[in-house]
């Protein structure tokens, strides 16, 4: 089922774009990674789709009901959703009363409280630390009781803002699986945002990629600057750090943002190259599962990314060292 549909949705800041989504659908009960680099939009789209922010224009769905924003219907949805921010902050209180606020809003009755409350410490592994101050935990910590404060509400849907950026190592694993036991223990939705591409594939179903406000089709680089300048026939030839030239449809002239969709790359043993294609050749020098694709990274003119099907794998047995020749067709090109 589709939890979240997003159609032309923009928003915007004193006239200036930060977000642009044609199209985006968030499937229920699965975890989803928002990843992108610093002002890609995705703590902009957080807050949207946390319904603490609104969209410019465009609409969106909440399972299946079209989104008003009028108070009256904002406060029975928001009810659903809990976002965990980036930095958590805390009552100056103890750990056990964080999690007993938002209860009592809700008007849980005491005896209801006290068991969730053990109940989402003990998952989070924090019950030792049910009287203690916030200014005695650690970041990893503060994190955790944020996860538990969240999850004692028992949301719909999770949304994280970054939250293993500012944790050591340890309570980064721990924090991953905790959000997988969310998901597969209370079957909540779990949105979150990262920097770690790694993380991503480990730990989402699904990967939602922002660049400058915008939707890429992957979770992989292959972003590049590109220089473009005149050809003839409708067509512009792009240059990608002086060493590569590809034609691209009439696009505006000048130095831009240019991404190569690793799903459309072609592996190629043919000679022939169809016109306004571009050939390249290159050594093999990583291999990598994403899920139920295989990723194959290639160095060559440029450093470059392309994703195989695992039948496809199979069938070609790629091995490291061995060198390709890939076909890039003009439809695999953006120009940001």
């Amino acid at each position: 089922m589709i939890l979240y549909k997003l159609q032309d949705l923009v928003k915007a800041y004193h006239g200036k774009s930060v977000l642009s989504l044609e199209k985006l659908d968030i499937e229920q009960g699965r975890i989803h990674a928002l990843v992108g680099a610093n002002g890609a939009g995705k703590t902009t789209l957080l807050n949207i789709l946390a319904f603490l922010d609104r969209p410019s224009s465009g609409s969106i769905h909440y399972a299946s009901q079209p989104v008003v924003y009028m108070q009256t219907f904002l406060q029975s949805i928001r009810k659903e959703i809990i976002l965990v921010h980036q930095h958590p902050v805390l009552f100056s209180t103890s750990v056990y009363h964080n999690l007993d606020f938002g209860l009592k809003i809700r008007n849980t009755p005491k005896n209801q409280r006290r068991e969730m409350i053990a109940k989402a410490l003990r998952m989070v592994g924090m019950e030792h630390k049910i009287d203690a101050q916030p200014k005695t935990l650690s970041g990893g910590e503060i994190q955790r009781t944020a996860l538990a404060r969240a999850m004692v509400l028992e949301p719909k849907v999770l949304l994280c803002d970054e939250p293993t950026a500012y944790v050591d190592l340890e309570h980064r694993n721990i924090i991953m699986e905790l959000l997988r036991d969310i998901n597969t223990k209370q079957k909540a939705t779990i949105i979150f945002t990262t920097h770690d591409k790694q993380q991503a594939v480990t730990l989402a179903h699904h990967t939602i990629t922002l660049e400058r406000g915008k939707l890429i089709d992957s979770s992989y680089d292959n972003f590049y600057t590109g220089v473009i300048t005149p050809d003839q026939n409708g067509w512009v030839r792009c240059r990608i750090q002086n060493t590569l030239e590809i034609k691209i449809p009439s696009e505006k002239i000048g130095t831009r943002r240019v991404f190569i969709d690793p799903e459309k790359i072609q592996w190629t043993t043919s000679s022939a190259v169809a016109p306004n294609h571009t050939r390249l050749r290159g050594e093999v020098i990583q291999i990598s599962s994403e899920q139920d694709r295989i990723r194959i990274q290639v160095r060559s003119a440029i450093p470059i990314t392309f994703l195989l099907s695992q039948k496809d794998y199979q069938q070609r047995s790629p091995r490291i060292g061995q060198h390709i020749d890939m076909r890039i067709p003009p439809d695999a090109i953006k120009i940001l």
